[in-house]
């Protein structure tokens, strides 16, 4: 009922308070008025677009900017001038009646003249999916953009006991309020109902006056063409000059209104869990790729007082836990997927929900919430340690082994916004998903894409790689969330004891209601950090394998993944005692260490003896002709790997903690500036990775590309006497990926999703490379690890399309 109606304490102050009480037969005339004035427009603008959409799109988008803006202020003197309307207002007004003046922004905050003139494309995309689409369809989401306007009593509201209708032939009209309707959302009290329909009135009537100038001088009893028009909106829409598609979750304004899709929700999921698990199989077989994550991780040390290797163990420790989270949202969402086939039929607007039903819906909300939450309470120990924010908090060591975070100079959050915007963006971004007057998560995404879209190199280089790939994980599970709660009817909010009674998946193994229940003290968790920090020293101590691959390379390269899997050991150990304190059964155990034993399966043991086979040829080769060899630089990530894999995988099975290696005490900061030059060797070794798990030539069907497109995606697949490219601009890797349908849409930080297209579908997520959009060597070929693993993709896959 707080959705729709004023609570009374509310009514105590002046901002909430109703404008005035209104009469039943009020309230009916008055929703009336705004679904005759819906109906109409939708429909002139339905006809218009369908017989002169070619006129309607040439028109408008051969208007220069300026014009566009002359254009949109005579037809709506009152449309905001600017971009972001909601945060940007706390810094323009004082008081909140300052702010009532901007109305029509607050019902529909998307809308400005900024968006609508700087990329024609969004107001041809507003204009298609509102008139062919009802608005019932719309429903759901204009109600949720009304949430800052009817939190912060921004917004006039007339009174009236009655509720309005949300779904189905009697949308928008004036019916008596009724308990179970209300709460699935059904019907929406009148003060708040009103505002969605008068949100919908007002767009319709301004994209028609739209329509009706851009169609001046036009005999609008000829026949027109529409063409055009038609092959635009069915290939989709896309920000002009960009070479990926718009993600719904962050231009939902301007894209098909959102609809609950059981198989978008488990897609979601499960390309998300493919990339943490794919990150953490990279982890354990790639030294290459492992010790450019920690060079990345090792930005945000905490300098003299605590070490970068505990750090960056306590992030290894939490790969692994966004493993098991993302697998347990994908298990929630398969659960609610056969529950909807299994109910169905039963299944309606206005309908109560099968309990079953209900339940699975509520249990994978109340995960996405939990994971959520926990991932915020992460980040927020993550942001503050990171090059770009450190300036704006400062280190406690009061207490003994801990760092806390403070900010350093208070600040209002609507000054904030106007000085350091992305500083803003960190803060509003994390908290509880669910608070009231919060920030929308989508809308701060966007304004963060927009921002750094618009910033100096320097900006943009304060969110690193690293921060940025998290911040897509909170993307994701957010998009998630707001699926689940758009559902009509809408479930109800299941509490964690109600769950834990019927609910036996994975998670809920792990959720104790009891508030009681010992947890692992903050000494011991210090202890473990710390045990796996060294773990980390010791392999970022093991120099990496460099020069030609001769026995000494060979026995250097062993080192290095004897330390990796000793490190990996250690995490395996710690994950399955923090399972076996949360009363994990011993076989779930097991299941959910799977993901953590990559660098033991027998399919990574035959690439690495593969590799030592192959090397120890060459070395043989090399000793029968010394004079005639020339120094080949193959790099440390392929074939190191695979030559200590095989002695290797009896040590990690120890569930104790071994003693320390005698390992050299600094040479570590050396071995991370060769990085980038081993990252190019990697590629060496990766083939031997990919010749395990490709699919025989003759049995993989060929990727016809262009000729520039094999140039890129071949160095997915280095040969081994082959140099590798220093670096791949990301917009021609999305372009040779378009060549090889597979679309690209930006999912939210910097993930980006590939779908492929055609008879063999899939999708796989990407990381965009940031700041700066060049993917480098150790990168380029674990994607094309990633490529090989999930789609059969090899050196010889493309061949020229005729």
């Amino acid at each position: 009922c707080a959705q729709g109606f004023r609570s009374i304490q509310d009514q105590h102050v002046d901002r909430w308070l109703y404008k005035a009480k209104i009469s039943d037969s009020e309230a009916q005339a008055l929703a009336a008025s705004h679904i005759t004035s819906i109906n109409c427009d939708r429909e002139i603008l339905r006809q218009r677009c369908s017989s002169y959409g070619n006129t309607i799109m040439s028109r408008w988008k051969k208007k220069s900017r300026s014009k566009r803006h002359g254009f949109l202020l005579e037809i709506e003197p009152e449309l905001y001038p600017h971009m972001w309307f909601q945060p940007r207002l706390g810094s323009e007004v004082s008081h909140w009646r300052e702010g009532r003046k901007y109305r029509i922004a607050w019902l529909l905050p998307y809308l400005s003249l900024e968006v609508l003139e700087t990329d024609p494309v969004r107001l041809l995309s507003l204009l298609y999916n509102r008139s062919h689409y009802t608005p019932e369809q719309w429903a759901t989401f204009d109600s949720r953009q009304l949430n800052a306007a009817w939190n912060a009593g921004f917004t006039t509201v007339d009174h009236s006991p009655k509720c309005i209708v949300m779904h189905g032939y009697k949308y928008g009209s004036v019916v008596p309020w009724e308990k179970e309707q209300a709460h699935r959302m059904d019907i929406v009290g009148f003060p708040r109902g009103n505002m969605v329909l008068e949100a919908q009135s007002f767009l319709l009537r301004f994209l028609r006056k739209v329509v009706e100038h851009l169609l001046e001088g036009i005999d609008l009893n000829s026949p027109g063409a529409s063409e055009k028009w038609t092959q635009m909106t069915s290939s989709g829409f896309r920000q002009t000059d960009s070479v990926e598609f718009w993600s719904p979750y962050l231009n939902q304004p301007f894209c098909a209104p959102p609809i609950f899709d059981v198989d978008a929700l488990v897609s979601l999921a499960r390309t998300r869990l493919e990339l943490a698990e794919d990150h953490i199989w990279l982890l354990q077989t790639d030294p290459a790729y492992i010790r450019q994550y920690f060079k990345s991780l090792s930005a945000g040390a905490h300098g003299e007082a605590l070490e970068a290797t505990p750090m960056i163990a306590s992030n290894l420790v939490r790969d692994a836990q966004m493993c098991f989270f993302w697998q347990s949202i994908l298990e929630e969402c398969e659960n609610v997927k056969r529950l909807y086939w299994t109910f169905r039929d039963s299944i309606y607007p206005g309908e109560r929900l099968p309990q079953k039903f209900d339940r699975g819906l509520g249990a994978l909300r109340l995960v996405i919430v939990t994971v959520m939450d926990e991932h915020s309470e992460h980040l927020n120990a993550f942001v503050p340690d990171r090059p770009g924010f450190r300036d704006a908090w400062i280190n406690d060591y009061s207490c003994p082994g801990e760092v806390r975070q403070k900010r350093a100079k208070e600040m209002p959050a609507e000054k904030l916004y106007v000085e350091d915007r992305l500083d803003w963006l960190m803060l509003q971004l994390l908290g509880p998903p669910e608070r009231k007057g919060r920030y929308d998560h989508a809308m701060l995404f966007a304004l963060l894409d927009d921002h750094l879209s618009k910033s100096p190199a320097a900006e943009k280089a304060r969110l690193d790689q690293t921060l940025y790939d998290k911040l897509s994980d909170l993307a994701a599970m957010h998009e998630l969330l707001v699926a689940v709660r758009l559902h009509r009817p809408m479930s109800a909010d299941w509490s964690p004891d109600d769950l834990k009674k019927t609910e036996d998946r994975n998670i809920w193994k792990m959720i104790d209601v009891d508030a009681d229940a010992p947890t692992i003290g903050h000494e011991e968790r210090r202890a473990q950090t710390e045990f796996l920090g060294k773990r980390v020293k010791a392999f970022l101590d093991v120099p990496p394998p460099t020069g030609k691959q001769d026995l000494a390379w060979l026995e250097q390269s062993q080192k290095a993944r004897e330390a990796l899997s000793m490190l990996w050991a250690s995490i395996r150990a710690n994950r399955e005692a923090t399972f076996r304190f949360g009363g994990v059964p011993a076989d779930d155990i097991e299941a959910n260490l799977d993901i953590l034993r990559a660098d033991s399966s027998p399919e990574y043991i035959a690439v690495v003896q593969e590799a030592r086979v192959r090397i120890l040829a060459k070395i043989h080769v090399w000793a029968a002709k010394p004079t005639n060899m020339s120094a080949q630089t193959v790099w440390e990530s392929k074939d190191s790997p695979k030559s200590t894999s095989l002695p290797l995988r009896e040590q990690p099975k120890t569930k104790t903690r071994p003693e320390q290696p005698n390992i050299d005490t600094r040479p570590e900061q050396p071995k991370m500036k060769t990085r980038l030059e081993q990252a190019a060797t990697n590629e060496a070794d990766e083939k031997g990775t990919d010749t395990a798990t490709t699919v025989p030539s003759k049995d993989r069907p060929m990727v016809p590309l262009t000729q520039q497109s094999i140039n890129i995606l071949s160095n997915l697949f280095p040969a081994e006497k082959e140099s590798a490219p220093k670096t791949v601009d990301w917009n021609a890797f999305v372009q040779a990926m378009a060549d090889a349908k597979f679309v690209a849409r930006h999912s939210g930080g910097s993930a980006v999703t590939f779908e492929k297209q055609g008879s063999s579908s899939g999708k796989i997520v990407f990381h965009r490379p940031h700041p700066v959009a060049k993917i480098g060597p150790v990168m380029f070929h674990c994607m094309g690890r990633r490529m090989n693993k999930w789609f059969g993709w090899g050196k010889d896959t493309f061949c020229v399309a005729s």
